[in-house]
């Protein structure tokens, strides 16, 4: 708020009615980035216990592995029918004891931030470019009961 005041100063009357507008945007995109923040966080949590799970990938890289901080990100959300759907996806570097390898995300989110699905494409070092599978990506036990 205080640096739009400052921006703003001087400006006299226009300035005055643009602040307020200018505040509550400001505020919506911190939100707004701090959601999407909140949804990588749990794709990657997601990542990383999946890329556990596969032995391929703990073979190929040696052991314990872990994802990284990713190196691309795009986010958006689609409404179909007025189901609202966050689709994050990620590129990520994968490392463990004896090398590195790469991850291709693609998550769908419900809109309060639960895992629907995900794709995982894994490329490494002597096994080149894997899918790994989708169970249990939504945390809790994987187990779906219809009602």
């Amino acid at each position: 708020d205080q640096s739009v005041d400052k921006l703003l100063e001087g400006s006299g009357l226009m300035g005055a009615m643009l602040a307020p507008l200018m505040k509550g945007l400001g505020g919506a995109m911190a939100e707004a980035f701090a959601e999407q923040k909140k949804d990588v966080d749990e794709v990657l949590d997601a990542l990383d216990r999946a890329l556990q799970r596969d032995s391929r990938v703990s073979s190929a890289l040696g052991g314990s592995v872990s994802a990284g901080s990713p190196v691309s990100q795009a986010a958006f959300t689609q409404v179909i029918n007025g189901d609202a759907r966050k689709v994050v996806t990620l590129i990520v570097p994968v490392s463990g004891a004896g090398g590195v390898g790469t991850a291709q995300v693609q998550a769908s989110l419900s809109a309060q931030g639960i895992i629907q699905e995900m794709e995982v494409a894994f490329d490494g070092p002597g096994i080149g470019r894997i899918s790994i599978s989708d169970s249990g990506f939504a945390g809790g036990d994987g187990d779906v009961i219809d009602v």
